[in-house]
């Protein structure tokens, strides 16, 4: 029955530890700002300049801003008629869209590019 009052007393004690020496909370998970940058994206523009060597182009904004696209390895790459194309069927002037990840401030990934205006359906 002594035993009792102790073991209560020693339950008493160690619940009633400072906060302060409760561990900290986990530092913040370091590929969390990266899950947000890897959001795909949609885009369009038309093509100011294009390095095809480097698998590069680059959209300006209406402000002015210029937005370099590095075509992943990975990526697509079709016409807008449906048809496969290359990095090389992208000329200055071209209308694109697609899909794109961000990398740094106006640099981008790109994941899936179409060349050329969108087809209008046809009528009948």
């Amino acid at each position: 029955m002594k035993a009792l009052p102790i073991l209560l007393a020693a339950t008493l004690a160690l619940s009633a530890a400072p906060l302060s020496a409760q561990s900290p909370p986990p530092p913040p998970i370091e590929g969390a700002k990266k899950a947000v940058a890897l959001r795909r994206l949609p885009f369009q523009g038309t093509v100011a300049a294009v390095d095809v060597r480097a698998k590069t182009f680059t959209i300006k904004t209406k402000d002015g801003k210029a937005h370099l696209h590095l075509l992943a390895d990975y990526a697509t790459v079709e016409k807008a008629t449906g048809h496969p194309a290359t990095i090389q069927d992208v000329q200055v002037g071209d209308l694109v869209r697609g899909t794109r990840t961000k990398l740094e401030e106006n640099r981008w990934e790109v994941i899936k590019l179409i060349i050329g205006p969108k087809r209008k359906p046809a009528t009948e």
